[in-house]
């Protein structure tokens, strides 16, 4: 079993993920949270497998909350699940120590497979972004 933390503000979506969550049958929703004051307090209170954690959320969100995770809890899987699907935003998370980053835009089967393979130690980019990232890596390389 995984148990997750779904850190996400806006309440309909945290529903909706759980829901989905629960569907799986091995994922066992072990805390939620609407702002990063929450996450560093279920995480100081829980065990957790992983988190699935939106980026906008009040309080320290974003690249701070990754970072201040990981500077606590350097182990612990983190999925980014955000609406913005920019390169360059995945790569400023991944570097603050995510392990994987999600497109919200992407469908069901690929948040679910970004989440077992995150859940076990593994990394994951979601495949539309990871395309502009390299596509862009190549721009640069060639400019120089």
């Amino acid at each position: 079993m995984i148990r997750i933390l779904i850190a996400e503000d806006h309440v309909v979506v945290r529903s909706s993920l759980k829901r989905l969550c629960e569907l799986m049958g091995d994922i066992i929703v072990a805390g939620e949270a609407a702002s990063g004051e929450e996450v560093i307090e279920l995480l100081h209170a829980k065990q957790f497998d992983m988190i699935l954690l939106g980026m906008n959320m009040s309080g320290p969100g974003g690249v701070d909350l990754v970072e201040r995770i990981r500077a606590q809890h350097e182990r612990l899987p983190i999925l980014i699940h955000n609406m913005n699907d920019e390169p360059h935003l995945a790569k400023r998370v991944l570097q603050a120590g995510a392990s994987g980053y999600v497109a919200k835009a992407r469908g069901h089967d690929i948040l679910m497979s970004a989440i077992c393979k995150v859940a076990v130690g593994e990394r994951f980019i979601d495949p539309a972004i990871a395309g502009s990232m390299t596509v862009d890596n190549l721009a640069r390389a060639n400019r120089i």
